[in-house]
């Protein structure tokens, strides 16, 4: 059972098929990764962190 599982799954990446499962986990994570780094984005502007980006602390310094 073994050997048929490996020789199922060489065979899958050698011809480089891909299927409906991978599209959709390339798709979803497409999604939901800009959405994250937005969610992180405004809760770090929301509690006032500090910038460790250098011109980004000079933009901070002029807004009130």
């Amino acid at each position: 059972m073994s050997q048929t599982l490996d020789k199922r799954c060489s065979d899958h990446w050698t011809k480089q098929q891909f299927g409906l499962h991978e599209l959709l986990i390339t798709l979803f994570l497409f999604i939901t990764a800009p959405v994250a780094a937005n969610l992180l984005a405004e809760a770090a502007l929301h509690l006032r962190l500090p910038s460790k980006a250098g011109a980004a602390a000079a933009l901070n310094r002029i807004r009130p």
